[in-house]
């Protein structure tokens, strides 16, 4: 009963801890995004929110999402430097993937700022790496310092390239370099006395990685792509004005997630823990409660934005937002299945569903693409969203089927 009890209570120590730290960085990423839609034209947070839609699928792919084959590998079969390594790798090609993008399909303002959001992007990668490692030692305090340091100084980057500099390139490149700083005296900081001193970089990159992590890494691709893909088709055939609109406003999505994510990446481990002691009736416990979370994130979300979506989006972008309230409302409807798709796909990676995973996401967004593409010319930014909450009802029932016959199976087994 003791050690029960230590256990809830860590758990829930490290679920708070991740809530602050990743909650307070998405209100920092948010409010970067309202500072940009207040004091800059439409226009130039199109660019803003295009790059950002460019840059993050190559990274997610690029990442081969080290962090859970980390986190997950409870056995010690990889030592720290070969992720730290096969990161930075990885990280150094996606940027050149997103310069060669940026060169042949961007130019002058938007071109600066696509190559500033993907070299921030680059260190914020190599960071990750270094937070699963204190992640797997359930260090997430230090995570959470870390987060909220970021956030704190991206916000203040930006305030003096708009209001100072008259310039968000400026702004950017001021939180590039923060990034760099952060880095090495935060996020390193805490590695070593996390771990002592450890070695960082290897001369070879263990083949089994790769072949766990590829297929996470193309789930990760198709979850990016299956994201941002309505920005894509949003730009082409609404333009600029009404991607920058859809865009914002989607990232009120986006900012529930990343506490979807920051309860997961609590969960996980523990999760992990106990498939592997084959305590299946733990592993439902924790999959049911993470479940509820989901509902009730997306559900309080949505309340909000029928009660007061109006005055929420004038508060915190502007009266041109303000006007596609019903857009708003039905944005927080979708984002109840979006959260919970998480939740599953978050639980599959737990219970090391890998291989399946790519082929859920691959019907998701085919499902996705081909509803945007028949619904986009007749209802417009409607219609977008309508198709995003077919294709996550399809994924739900995928990732649900996979589990119930993984846990089924599982139990039987050990009755």
């Amino acid at each position: 009963m003791v050690i029960a009890s230590v256990h809830v209570k860590s758990l829930r120590q490290n679920v708070a801890w991740m809530f602050v730290g990743n909650g307070f960085y998405a209100f920092c990423q948010w409010l970067v995004l309202s500072l940009i839609s207040k004091w800059t034209n439409i226009q130039e947070l199109g660019y803003f929110t295009l790059s950002l839609a460019i840059a993050a699928p190559v990274y997610m792919f690029m990442n081969f999402q080290l962090r859970p084959v980390l986190i997950t590998d409870a056995e010690k079969r990889w030592e720290f430097s070969e992720f730290f390594t096969m990161r930075t790798v990885s990280t150094a090609t996606g940027f050149l993937l997103v310069l060669l993008i940026g060169f042949f399909f961007g130019k002058g303002n938007f071109l600066r700022i696509l190559l500033l959001i993907s070299a921030i992007k680059a260190i914020e990668a190599l960071t990750d790496i270094i937070h699963a490692r204190l992640q797997k030692e359930e260090s997430m305090s230090m995570i959470a310092r870390s987060l909220m340091l970021k956030g704190s100084g991206y916000v203040v980057s930006v305030i003096i390239g708009l209001l100072i500099f008259k310039s968000l390139v400026s702004g950017l490149a001021l939180y590039f370099l923060l990034c760099i700083g952060f880095i090495y005296f935060v996020d390193y900081h805490f590695l070593k006395l996390v771990a002592g001193k450890i070695k960082m970089l290897s001369k070879s990159i263990t083949k089994s990685i790769l072949i766990i992590g590829f297929p996470l890494a193309v789930v990760r691709l198709i979850i990016a792509l299956n994201s941002n893909v309505a920005k894509y088709i949003a730009e082409i055939n609404l333009g600029t004005e009404k991607q920058a609109i859809y865009s914002t406003l989607a990232y009120l999505i986006v900012m529930g997630d990343v506490f979807i994510q920051a309860i997961g990446q609590t969960f996980i481990p523990r999760i992990n823990k106990y498939a592997m002691n084959n305590n299946w009736k733990a592993v439902k416990r924790l999959k049911f409660y993470f479940s509820i979370i989901c509902i009730v994130t997306g559900l309080a979300l949505y309340m909000a934005s029928i009660s007061a979506g109006g005055m929420i989006l004038r508060v915190l972008f502007s009266a041109e937002i303000a006007q596609y309230q019903h857009l708003f409302s039905l944005l927080m409807l979708s984002g109840i299945l979006i959260y919970y798709s998480s939740s599953a796909g978050q639980t599959l990676t737990a219970l090391k569903i890998f291989k399946p995973q790519p082929w859920i996401h691959v019907i998701t967004f085919t499902v996705n693409i081909i509803a945007i593409l028949i619904l986009v010319n007749r209802l417009g930014l409607v219609g977008i969203i309508y198709a995003t909450m077919i294709a996550f009802t399809v994924r739900i029932i995928l990732s649900e089927w996979l589990l119930y016959r993984h846990l089924y199976l599982k139990q039987s087994k050990n009755n």
